[in-house]
């Protein structure tokens, strides 16, 4: 196991919120002006961004949810979880490894 933990979850998720809100001011500034190819072009790059790094931050949840679980073992803490839920996500976890990742 690594012994550093770096989860990317955070990083995704401000990513989005960065994108969202650049999308939303771009929106503002060009309300009743002509758009430009330029314009439309950081729009949907900022409305794409944030779009792909919202579903990245769930992606990235999930699979440090499943690591954090699988590790417990040696002192990675998952709170709210009972043992019979983090045990049987441990095994589902491994089955998908085993099945998927070989």
């Amino acid at each position: 196991m690594a012994k550093l933990i770096i989860p990317l979850s955070n990083a995704y998720i401000e990513a989005a919120c960065i994108l969202a809100k650049s999308t939303y001011n771009l929106e503002q500034e060009y309300t009743d002006k002509e758009l430009n190819d330029e314009i439309i072009q950081k729009h949907s790059a900022y409305s794409i961004g944030s779009i792909i790094n919202a579903a990245s931050y769930l992606e990235a949840t999930i699979n440090e949810l499943f690591f954090y679980v699988e590790h417990r073992d040696q002192g990675v803490s998952v709170e709210n979880l009972r043992e019979d839920v983090a045990d049987r996500m441990k095994k589902m976890w491994k089955l998908i490894e085993k099945n998927f990742c070989t």
